[in-house]
């Protein structure tokens, strides 16, 4: 895993945000998946 003292505090928080927005993304597709929108 990532941690701040190896990659330094800037690009840990970058990954995190990264990672929350793709987690974001993958709730919308399932969300557009069960509404039959493709």
């Amino acid at each position: 895993m990532l941690s701040p003292t190896v990659v330094g505090e800037r690009h840990y928080q970058v990954a995190q945000n990264v990672r929350q927005t793709l987690a974001g993304y993958e709730d919308l597709k399932d969300i557009i998946a069960m509404l039959g929108i493709e």
